[in-house]
C-alpha cells in the first residue's frame, strides 16, 4: 500500500512539474501547447490547450476589429474632407443661381 501511495505521489509531482514547465513555455512562446500527459494531468493539459487556442482566436479577432476601426476612422476622415469642398461649391452655385 505504501509503495503505491509513493508511486502515485511521484506521478502527480511529475505531472504538476510538466504542467508548470509547459505553462512557462506558453508564456514565452504563444504558439506552444502542452504535450500529452497521462491521466488527470492530461485532462488539465488538454483544457489549458483549449483555452490557449480560444485566446489566440480572440486575439486575432481583436486585431481584426482594431484594423477595421482604424479603416473606418480613415474613411470617415476622407469623406469629411471630400464633403467640405463639395459643400462650398454647392453654396457658391446656389449663390450664383440667385444672382
Amino acid at each position: 500500500m505504501g509503495v503505491w501511495t509513493f508511486y502515485i505521489a511521484l506521478q502527480l509531482q511529475w505531472g504538476v512539474q510538466r504542467l508548470q514547465q509547459s505553462i512557462k513555455t506558453m508564456e514565452e512562446d504563444k504558439a506552444s501547447l502542452i504535450p500529452p500527459l497521462p491521466a488527470e494531468m492530461g485532462l488539465l493539459g488538454t483544457a489549458i490547450n483549449s483555452m490557449q487556442y480560444h485566446r489566440q482566436e480572440l486575439e486575432q479577432r481583436l486585431h481584426r476589429v482594431e484594423r477595421l476601426a482604424s479603416l473606418g476612422q480613415l474613411v470617415a476622415g476622407v469623406a469629411h474632407e471630400v464633403r467640405n469642398p463639395l459643400a462650398s461649391m454647392r453654396l457658391n452655385l446656389q449663390y450664383t443661381e440667385r444672382q
